[in-house]
C-alpha cells in the first residue's frame, strides 16, 4: 500500500484546504479592520469665531481610532488665507467656546 492513498490523503487535502480558508479569512478579516481605522471622516461646521470677529467655516478632522473619536483637529479654516494655514490656537476644537453661525431660519407660510 502506498503511503499516499485512501483516508489519509483525503484528510491531508481536507486539512490543507481547512488552513487556507482560515488564512484567507484572517486576511480578510485584517483588512476590514485596517480599512475602519483608517477611515477618518471630516465635519464640517460654520459658527462665529471669536479671533476672526466672523463666521467661519472650519473643516475638524477626528482621531483615526474608534476610541479617540472625541479628540478632534482643525484641518482647515475659512479665517485663514490659505485655509491649511492656522495660525490661531484653535480654541473652536472646544465646543464649549464655539457659538452657532445665525440662528435656523422659520419657515415662511405663503398664502
Amino acid at each position: 500500500m502506498e503511503p499516499w492513498e485512501g483516508d489519509f490523503a483525503v484528510a491531508l487535502v481536507q486539512a490543507f484546504a481547512d488552513l487556507f480558508s482560515w488564512v484567507l479569512l484572517a486576511q480578510f478579516a485584517a483588512l476590514l479592520v485596517l480599512a475602519v481605522l483608517a477611515r477618518n471622516p471630516a465635519l464640517v461646521r460654520r459658527f462665529w469665531c471669536a479671533v476672526a470677529a466672523r463666521d467661519v467655516e472650519v473643516v475638524f478632522a477626528r482621531a483615526a481610532l474608534p476610541v479617540l473619536r472625541p479628540a478632534l483637529t482643525v484641518r482647515c479654516c475659512s479665517a485663514f488665507d490659505p485655509p491649511t494655514a492656522i495660525a490661531c490656537d484653535r480654541r473652536c476644537v472646544n465646543g464649549e467656546r464655539r457659538l452657532p453661525a445665525a440662528p435656523p431660519a422659520l419657515p415662511v407660510m405663503r398664502s
